[in-house]
């Protein structure tokens, strides 16, 4: 489950789920019942999911000695699936004492305790009071993002991911739903950031202290850091042990929990009043909804893209206009076509290309309000999640074949390019702009004969593409480049 992956991991959590199920230890039972609930759901069987959860959270509140964390736990998990199965007033009973459970029972900034307000908030956005539960929203998320950056810092990793997905998810549910668009944009800038980056962002950062002062320091938080990470885990262990013996470990645990947390609040402080640059390095201020709509060229556009727990969510910028679209294609449904499309590329010939899927993907993304805010000649600057990231969005297909005329891709109606962060935003250099445009490198129109013997690629036996050399040298010789 933690590299997302529900369909493999549902039939092992389901039989882990049998197989404790026929033991004496209920809330080992329990607990996996709600990891099975959960990757049954992922995997696309949402009422399976449900039903489990809810057979987790009866055993529970069937024990006799009684587990308030896992009451908590259970109640967390069975909330959202409730409320998308249509009982928002059950779902919000059992959010709130999720939310109130785990605020008592962890840390303010564990990622129980953001994520369970989150989806507190969401549902008291389902139930009409916007105001309210968005607010909540607002501020859980806002530690919940503090929180994970400080811990990558320390660690170069992320911890509670699924959770994040899924409470992210929610947030952004609430701001589409509540029409707040800036908010949105700010969700899904932290939704379109790769865990590979943020943690090459940490890495480097530290080896280019290495040897300073700096450095000596940021290896101390990183050291704080995985001590604070091993010290949750083990008290997060403990907490799911019954009987009158784990409780003295367990207050021992919190104890070195909290003796952690303190060291490192210690060292961030040292490290910011030492190094009060060096923090934004790391982590540049998000943009604005309205900085980015300043930083856009007058034909040109942002589009972003994350594959949640709900659906997929796209957001389209202009300078002039923003518009939202929600896809009901979850990320295990987003997931297949990726790989459906991939699948034709990756080896395949033109014919083993799978259009459906890409016009399904296109669908998806580029919903009616989407589209109509993104006029063939815009110029798209791409920004997706991870699961998207695997896919050139150019294969895209607009138009299916019909009748005898061939399929219509994206890339013939737009010039795209990829946005490593959108912090950069149209920050790019002028200059360096300019001598990068006087430079080329073009590959292409292999010479078969010259190449079948060495080439280890799948180059060797196509046929060469029809004028590619001639366009090649066409280019070359407008950027004043001569030769092959």
């Amino acid at each position: 489950m933690q590299v997302d992956r529900p369909e493999d991991a549902a039939p092992f959590l389901a039989a882990a789920a049998d197989l404790y199920g026929q033991s004496t230890r209920k809330s080992l039972h329990a607990s996996a019942l709600i990891l099975a609930g959960g990757a049954a759901d992922r995997a696309g069987d949402p009422a399976r999911g449900l039903a489990l959860r809810r057979e987790a959270l009866a055993i529970y509140q069937a024990m006799a000695s009684g587990n308030e964390l896992g009451v908590g736990l259970s109640a967390f998990k069975l909330a959202p699936a409730e409320a998308v199965h249509g009982d928002l007033e059950r779902a919000e009973t059992l959010a709130a004492t999720a939310a109130e459970t785990l605020a008592r029972l962890r840390a303010p900034n564990h990622y129980q305790t953001t994520n369970s307000a989150i989806a507190l908030g969401w549902i008291r956005v389902l139930r009409g009071r916007t105001a309210e539960g968005l607010a909540l929203v607002r501020q859980a998320f806002a530690l919940s993002v503090a929180t994970n950056e400080q811990l990558e810092l320390a660690k170069s990793q992320v911890v509670g991911v699924l959770d994040n997905v899924e409470a992210y998810s929610q947030a952004l549910d609430a701001a589409v739903r509540a029409g707040d668009a800036a908010f949105a944009f700010e969700i899904m800038q932290v939704m379109s950031e790769s865990d590979a980056s943020r943690a090459a962002l940490a890495v480097a950062a530290r080896e280019g202290a290495a040897g300073s002062a700096l450095g000596k320091l940021l290896r101390q938080r990183q050291e704080a850091g995985a001590a604070l990470l091993d010290a949750e885990i083990r008290l997060t262990r403990a907490l799911a042990l019954e009987g009158e013996a784990e409780a003295t470990q367990r207050a021992a645990l919190r104890t070195d929990r909290d003796v952690r947390q303190a060291e490192l609040a210690a060292l961030d402080a040292a490290l910011d009043g030492t190094y009060p640059g060096f923090r934004n390095l790391l982590r540049p201020r998000r943009l604005l909804l309205a900085e980015a709509q300043h930083r856009l060229g007058r034909k040109e556009a942002l589009l972003i893209a994350v594959e949640g727990d709900l659906g997929l969510v796209s957001m389209a910028i202009t300078r002039g206009g923003v518009a939202i679209g929600q896809a009901p294609l979850r990320r295990h449904a987003v997931r297949a076509l990726v790989s459906r499309i991939r699948a034709g590329i990756d080896g395949g010939t033109a014919a083993d290309f799978d259009a459906e899927a890409a016009h399904a993907l296109y669908r998806g993304i580029f919903t009616p309000k989407v589209a109509a805010l993104l006029p063939p000649g815009t110029r798209l600057r791409l920004a997706t999640g991870d699961i998207l990231s695997a896919l050139p969005l150019s294969l895209l297909v607009t138009r299916p074949a019909v009748d005898g005329k061939p399929a219509h891709f994206l890339i013939e109606d737009h010039a795209l390019s990829i946005v490593p962060s959108i912090t950069v935003l149209g920050q790019e250099n002028p200059a360096s702009d300019r001598r990068a445009a006087r430079r080329l490198v073009a590959i292409g129109a292999p010479d078969a004969d010259a190449t079948a013997g060495n080439a280890p690629s799948r180059a060797a036996p196509l046929a060469p593409l029809p004028a590619a050399r001639r366009e090649m040298e066409t280019v070359a010789r407008l950027l004043g480049r001569h030769g092959p």
